[in-house]
Order: C-alpha cells, then structure tokens, then sequence
C-alpha cells in the first residue's frame, strides 16, 4: 500500500509540473538596422467629395547618424486576417486609391542626420466615386549606396484613410476573444474582436479591465484601432503582472460606428506554474494522508 500512495504521489506531481509548464512561446524578431528612417503622422484621415481634392503633408525623419537616400512612393492599403496583415497589392474588384495619390517634390532625396524632409500629396477624388472608404499608403525607403550584393532597405509608410462624402451604411458588431475559465500562466491576454459590416471605416476604443474578488481594479487598457469595411479585427492586450493565485472578472466594450457594446462579464481563475505545483504537492500529501489513515483503521485481516 505504501508502494502504491508513494507512486500515486509521484505520478501527480509529474503530471501537475508538466501541464504547469506548457505556455506559448513569443518570438521577437531582430530590428537593428544602420539606417534609422521614421515617419510621421503614421495615418492621415481625409474626407472629400467626388471631383474634389485635398493635400497633406507627411515628414520622413533621419533618427540615425549618418545621412541617407530615400525615395517615395504610393501602393494601395489593405488587411488579411483578424490580426489585420497589410497587404499592398491591389484586390480584384477593388479600386486603386492610390492612383488619386499625387506627390508633390522629386521622388528621390538625401537626408541628413537628424533632419526631416516634408512629402507634400494630394487626393484627388474622380467624378462619379460611390460614397464610403478607400485607403492608399505612401511610403518613404531607404536606397542603398552600393547596389551590389545583399542589400538593405527599410520603409515606412503613412497611412491615407479616405472617405469619399455621401451616404453609406455604417455598422458592426463586438465579439469576444477566446478566454480560458483557467489561465495557468503569470499573465492573461485579454481581448476582441470587432467587425465592421458597412461601407466605411470606423475608429473603435476598446476598454479591457480585470478587477479582483473583491470588486478592486488591477488592470485597464484602453485601445483604439481603426477598422475597415467588411472586416474584422483582433484588439487585445496582455497583464504581465499576475499575482501567484487568483479569481478575476474580466470587462470588455468597445465602440461600433460611435456606438458603445459590452460584452458579458468572464471569471478566469489565474494562476502560476509553480503555485500549480504546489497545490497538487499538498493534494498528493493529503491524499496519502487519507489513505494511510483509512488502512490504519481498516487493517486487511489475515486469514
């Protein structure tokens, strides 16, 4: 019997380390690079009516020591997936934006330590365009000196959300993320989603709260993303400072079209590896506990 408790004890505590331990890895990528281009505004908003025009400026910055050559230029905007990939090749069916896209300036420049160069654009909107969104990027690259070999580049892009005036249905819709009843973990991603069902573009503020057992706030994020036409999108965020053991209610809403939806409150119970481990470590003692106090009362008689 003793054999038997001290196996059972064993192969608890094995199983209880090894599910504690599983967690998702996160991966960081390398981005150190010689030539430090920025660009700002990262986006502009613009709303104009057919056979209408509007102009903006975006500043590329030399954040770097050594000066460089840059060029500019124009692509379509778009997204793949919830967690909104850019894609900068032109859909079948859609239009091209960025063909509205003029830029004002040579195309090729050489900047300066820790000066900036303006791109002054203009949008002109054809006669004829349907009311509702379109989206175009400009973009400002780094050109290498030599051209030979393996060389680098690195772009940046600002972003042009344009809304041709008119009439257009507007809509969406929040839905939550996946949220486990049990988070074995030192942190807690916390998230949603938001849908956007109608012909333009909408800026949503996401609020996530995790409060505690007893009502207290210990964690808030307010996000705001933008959300294309007839897609959806991931917002979420992650508290990385868990306490060892506990019971939280997680909160979220967001804003669809100006309009604020909540999602139904969620209780995840958090809790770290090695608390995991201690807990089934007390489980198994109290269990050969038990079982050593039942055999002491119940003896096996001998025949």
């Amino acid at each position: 019997m003793r054999s038997f408790i001290s196996k059972l004890a064993v192969n608890i505590l094995l199983g209880l380390s090894i599910f504690g331990f599983i967690s998702p890895a996160l991966a960081a990528a390398d981005t150190t690079s010689s030539q430090n281009i920025a660009l700002t505004p990262s986006s502009a908003q613009l709303s104009i009516d057919p056979d209408a025009s509007s102009t903006g400026t975006f500043s590329v910055v030399n954040q770097g020591k050594d000066s460089f050559v840059f060029s500019v230029s124009t692509a379509p905007y778009y997204v793949k997936g919830e967690d909104y990939t850019p894609d900068f090749t032109l859909l079948p069916g859609k239009v091209d934006a960025s063909k509205w896209v003029s830029l004002a300036g040579a195309t090729t420049q050489t900047l300066a330590s820790t000066k900036l160069a303006n791109i002054d654009y203009t949008v002109r909107v054809p006669k004829g365009t349907a009311p509702g969104g379109y989206y175009a990027v400009v973009f400002a690259e780094t050109q290498p000196a030599i051209k030979t070999g393996v060389v680098s580049h690195n772009r940046v892009g600002g972003i042009l959300y344009i809304t041709v005036k008119g009439p257009v249905k507007t809509g969406g819709k929040v839905a939550a993320s996946s949220l486990p009843m049990l988070r074995v973990s030192q942190s807690l991603p916390v998230g949603l989603t938001v849908s956007n069902t109608g012909g333009v573009h909408f800026l949503t503020t996401a609020n996530l709260t995790v409060t505690n057992l007893f009502g207290k706030q210990v964690y808030h994020a307010q996000l705001q993303r933008f959300v294309l036409p007839q897609t959806v999108r991931k917002i979420s965020t992650t508290w990385t400072s868990a306490p060892p053991l506990g019971l939280y209610k997680v909160s979220r809403n967001a804003t669809v079209a100006g309009h604020v939806q909540k999602l139904p409150d969620r209780w995840v119970l958090v809790i770290q590896p090695w608390m995991l481990v201690l807990v089934g470590f007390i489980i198994a003692l109290l269990l050969a506990f038990i079982i050593r106090k039942f055999t002491h009362k119940h003896p096996k008689k001998i025949a």
